[in-house]
């Protein structure tokens, strides 16, 4: 081979390189900008207005970002999007195995509507009633390798959603705002078998509300809840180390004597090692609860009134009836349901009972 040639054969190689970088680079440069166009035409499709502010995406760091989001109808805010990323393992991804790093959600604003048989979400319709008949399951062939889906980190901040439907006797108009949500650890799950979730790790959230606008009423508020190692073995089992629960109300209830005062309260909620088998062996090393106050109604008959009627909501339709929870026949095989707690710890406690 004469020097000449090689040369050429160089020169070539180099070339061919060159000409794929550029168009890897003008790949990533142009998917933005065309997933822009894409998406305000989709919009445009659903007779919606909006789009994004701004997409980068990073090969290095496998890292997807997109920054404000919007979707407005008739100049109504749907949908406002602070931020949303999203970081995957590539390596991983020739193991058949899907690695979502990092997941980040913040400053969220949503809207939900319910009307009969039609979910709209963000002033997008999903026709509950048109889901196809899910298929048969089937197995792998041998000669196929199941995907396993992974999520390391979680956080999501400055989540709002309201949502209003007319399904319930009353309208209902129902906000909820989430300060922040995080969860650090792993939690996997194979396409072969949906329903085993394995997980071990940290959860968090803080300040949780939820409430009524039509009458402007808090229906439930959480001031934070942790879980510290946190584990879970598909059905298995379900352990972790401690649950702490902290400044808890829910249902307000519309007597004039306590009127906006909540139903149940508690200020702090702490749960040592608990640990279940099999969904029916429950075993808790400690409950400690700090300043538990109720408030409960009693009716003509001296019987006690229901949450529904205390709060004032009916949550059923004209017609329809109440879900009923009935116990299961346990056959003479089966394991009964087992609870152990070694320790129970209860102060202060207040109760307002008002005939």
């Amino acid at each position: 081979m004469t020097k000449n040639y090689q040369q050429k054969i160089l020169f070539i190689l180099g070339g061919t390189l060159y000409v794929l970088a550029l168009l890897i680079v003008l790949t990533i440069v142009l998917i933005p900008t065309a997933s822009k166009i894409a998406f305000r035409h989709w919009l445009e499709q659903q007779h919606l207005q909006g789009g994004i502010g701004d997409i980068d995406f990073s090969l290095k760091t496998g890292t997807l970002t997109l920054q404000d989001v919007v979707i407005r109808k008739n100049q109504e805010s749907l949908l406002q999007l602070g931020k949303f990323q999203v970081r995957i393992n590539f390596r991983n991804l020739f193991d058949h195995t899907l690695t979502l790093e990092q997941v980040e959600l913040a400053n969220t604003d949503l809207q939900l509507q319910q009307h009969d048989d039609t979910l709209i979400i963000a002033g997008i319709n999903i026709n509950q009633t048109a889901t196809p008949p899910p298929a048969p399951i089937t197995k792998n062939p041998d000669n196929s390798q199941p995907w396993t889906i992974q999520l390391q980190q979680l956080h999501i901040a400055n989540l709002h959603t309201c949502l209003s439907t007319t399904k319930t006797k009353q309208p209902l108009n129902v906000c909820n705002h989430l300060g922040e949500l995080a969860w650090n650890g792993n939690i996997s799950m194979s396409t072969d078998n949906p329903g085993g979730l394995n997980s071990a790790g940290n959860f968090s959230l803080s300040k949780l509300n939820l409430q009524d606008e039509n009458k402007k009423l808090s229906l439930l508020s959480l001031g934070s809840l942790a879980l510290t190692n946190l584990k879970i073995n598909g059905l298995d089992q379900v352990k972790f180390d401690k649950l702490q629960l902290q400044q808890f109300a829910m249902l307000p209830n519309l007597e004039t004597a306590a009127r906006h005062a909540a139903t149940f309260a508690l200020d702090k909620l702490l749960i040592d090692t608990v640990s279940l088998n099999r969904l029916r062996d429950l075993e808790i090393a400690a409950i400690s609860v700090e300043d538990i106050s109720t408030y409960i109604k009693l009716k003509a008959d001296n019987s006690i009134a229901s949450l529904e009627e205390v709060a004032g909501y009916q949550l059923t339709n004209e017609g329809g009836s109440k879900n009923e929870i009935k116990a299961a026949a346990t056959p003479d095989k089966q394991k009964p349901f087992k609870l152990k707690i070694d320790k129970i710890d209860v102060s202060t406690t207040k109760s307002l009972i008002l005939e």
